[in-house]
This record gives C-alpha cells, structure tokens and sequence, in this order.
C-alpha cells in the first residue's frame, strides 16, 4: 500500500533475476544499438540496454503486479509519464523520426523506474549487484572515451573526438556525471563510498576532459549540493556549505578554461552561445503558436533549421517540453518529473546531488528527452520512493549508523521505564 512517505510496500521483494537484469542494463549501456531498423542514419536503433529494460518490465509486470499494490502505483507514474507525451506523437508533422524519439524517451522512463524498484528492494548496507552493473557502465564509458581521446590532435579536438556507440561530447560526459554521483549517493548511504571512488573518480575526470561547459556546470552543482548536506557537526556544516558558496564561482572560471581550451580564442565561443539562445527563442515562439498541445516530437528540426541549425530539441528541459507537448502535455510532464524528483529527495536526501546536476545539464542540452539520462535519473527516484523503511522528510532510518540505533531506546523502554520510577516523597 502507498504511504504518506512514498510508494514503499514491505511486501514487495525483488528477486535475484530482477537486481541481475537491472544491473544488466546499465551495464550494457555503453554497447548501444544492437538492433537498426532503416538504411539512413536516422533509422530506428534499438539498444541492448532497451531491449533488457523490455525484459525487466515485462518480468516484473507478469510476477509483482497482479498483486502488489505499490508495484501497480510506482508503474502507474512511469505509464503516465510515458502515456502523458503519447499524443505529441501523432501531432508530429513526420511520424516514423516522431516515434523513434518517443520510444527512446519512454523506454528510458520505463527503465529507470523498474531498475528503481528492484535497486530499492536490494541489500540495505551494502553494496549489491545493481550499484556493480552501474560501476562497469560508468567504466566502461570512461574507456570508450579514453579511446576516442587516443585520435585527438590536440587538446581542443578533444571534444570533437568525445564520440562512443550511445551518444557523443556532451551527452556523455554528462550521463557520466549524474552516473557517478549516482553512486557516489549509494556509496556514502551504505557507508562504503571508499569502494566506489575509483569509477566515480574516474568518470568525473574523463567527463572534464571532454571540455564540455555542461557537464563542468552539472558537476559543479551536484558538488554543492553535496558538499551543502554533509557534515555531522555544526562547524563541520558551516565550512561545508561556505565552500559550497563558491562552487559556482569555480564553475564560473572551469567554463571559462574549457572555452579557451576548446577553441582557442575564436569566436566560436560566443556564437555557441548565441545559438542556444537563438533556439531557445525559437522553441517558445513555436509554443506561442499551439500553446494547449505543442507540435509534437522532432517538430523543433523544421524550426530550428530556419533559426540556427537543425536540432531535434530545444536545449531546455522546459522549452523543449513546452514545444513538445504544450500546456496540457509538456507542462503536465515536466510539473510531474520535478514533483518526483522533490519528493525523491524529501524521502532520500542522499541521492540530492546526482538529481540537481541532472537538472542543471538538462537547462543547456537535451537530456530527459532521451534513454540513458532516464535510466540514470529516474532509477535513482524510484530507487528512493519505493525504498521500504523511510520517515517523512527526513534522513531514511536505515542509513543510521549502528551507534545512533543503540542510543535511542524503544518508546515501550521508556514507557515502562517512567511507570517503575519510585517516587521518593519530599523531605
């Protein structure tokens, strides 16, 4: 049953297939398309991570939902998220790119809800197979960049060179960075984050290198966010979050750096700039001319080929939506996603970071409109909504530590404690 606290159900148990097939996923993230439908490069390719989120789904639908209640609210936001931008489909002026775009995001929707649900169900205090598949996928992705970097020609070709199987620059670098302080959230909750330095560590530097303003700000983000929340005591507290002030001020100068570097004092700098903007105005003036419904998925190619350059979304998490799906989808989606996502973090402050530096990337590129964004972010949601054992808008009781469980007595110890006092009667 769904909870004042969230969607968690005692009830509901994972089994091993389901943690197997869910770390599966992200591990086989960085293979990218295994199946290609059409002869453009446009056509229809379906991923390996895709194709296992099909396989997750549908074994969880046939085994938990007929019977768990939870299950059956949980799925419902995902169907809803995903049903919701159905519409914009058939709104589309060109249907076949229409529905490749709809299908990556809902596939990503999909799966990063189902792999949430059995993550929640996991090992409490340890690290399980899941946080593994997530380490191998952020390894996995720092390789294939390393390997791309190999044919650079010099230190500004870096970024033209940031190409893998699932997506190219700045796309990756920053799945690499919600991904790693994904599990850097996992690693600090279950006490162990020394294990998972290394992928995190290493994702973090190979997404910077990639020179991608973006991911440098969703990194920058995500640090505040989690420098703001550490800290056990109040001095501790207080020299964190000073430096967490002046985090944006470093991100400031690191996007200062990563422009000179890439592109060595042309001009292209500014006009990369000015062209986000340019698209940005663009998207809201298509929203202005079909502001109920929107004009539906991949509209914003015709649109942006007379504004700057053809691009399939508008570069902004809300613009993109708005043009998308209008008032009553787009708005309705994007209101949907922040609601989980405040909700998420109320119940689970430790997953904060990784869900702010999503958000940030998403303001200055496509992000949540795509598959593996939504693996990342919203098996992160989902992994805290559906996590049995939490209270209301605070630290989840099982993330204490052992100390604090001991010295805090039971309310029937202090009950019975209070009615065996004797009273001593005044002298």
């Amino acid at each position: 049953m769904a909870t004042r606290a969230g969607l968690a159900s005692p009830a509901f148990k994972t089994s091993g297939i389901d943690q197997f097939l869910a770390a599966l996923i992200f591990a086989a993230i960085p293979f990218g398309p295994v199946i290609n439908i059409g002869t453009s490069g446009r056509g229809a390719h379906v991923a390996l991570a895709q194709v296992l989120t099909f396989v997750l789904a549908l074994h969880l639908a046939f085994t938990k939902l007929a019977s768990i209640t939870s299950f059956k609210t949980g799925l419902g936001f995902g169907l809803g998220l995903v049903l919701i931008m159905a519409p914009a489909l058939f709104i589309a002026p060109d249907i076949a790119p229409a529905a490749v775009a709809y299908f990556n995001y809902s596939t990503g929707v999909v799966g990063g809800i189902v792999i949430g649900m059995a993550w929640a169900r996991s090992e409490r205090h340890t690290l399980g197979v899941i946080d593994a598949g997530l380490a191998a996928f952020l390894l996995l992705g720092t390789a294939q960049l390393l390997t791309g970097f190999l044919g650079a020609s010099s230190l500004n070709s870096l970024h033209q060179n940031a190409q893998t199987p699932w997506g190219n620059s700045n796309y990756v670098a920053a799945c690499l960075v919600v991904g790693a302080f994904v599990l850097l959230a996992r690693g600090l909750e279950t006490h162990s984050f020394r294990r998972v330095l290394v992928p995190v560590i290493a994702a973090i530097i190979v997404a910077m290198l990639t020179l991608s303003r973006g991911a440098a700000l969703s990194m920058a983000v995500g640090a505040a966010v989690l420098l703001w929340t550490a800290g056990t005591r109040p001095w501790q507290k207080s020299i964190l979050r000073l430096c967490s002030i002046f985090l944006p001020i470093l991100a400031i100068y690191m996007v200062t750096q990563l422009e000179d570097l890439r592109y060595q004092g042309s001009s292209h700098a500014n006009s990369n700039i000015e062209s986000r903007l340019k698209l940005f105005n663009a998207a809201w003036a298509d929203f202005v001319e079909s502001p109920w419904f929107g004009n539906g998925w991949i509209s914003f190619r015709s649109v942006s080929a007379g504004a700057v350059e053809e691009q399939s979304f508008a570069h902004n998490f809300l613009l993109s939506f708005l043009q998308i799906g209008g008032i009553f989808l787009g708005l309705l989606t994007v209101v949907i996603f922040l609601a989980l996502m405040i909700r998420a973090i109320r119940r689970n402050p430790y997953i904060a970071p990784p869900l702010f530096a999503a958000f940030a990337i998403s303001m200055s590129d496509p992000f949540f409109e795509s598959t593996v964004a939504n693996l990342l972010t919203l098996s992160a949601v989902f992994f805290s909504l559906t996590r049995p054992g939490t209270t209301n808008g605070s630290v989840p009781t099982h993330f204490q530590g052992k100390a604090e469980h001991r010295s805090k007595p039971s309310l029937q110890a202090l009950q019975y404690s209070s009615s065996t006092v004797r009273r001593v009667p005044r002298s």
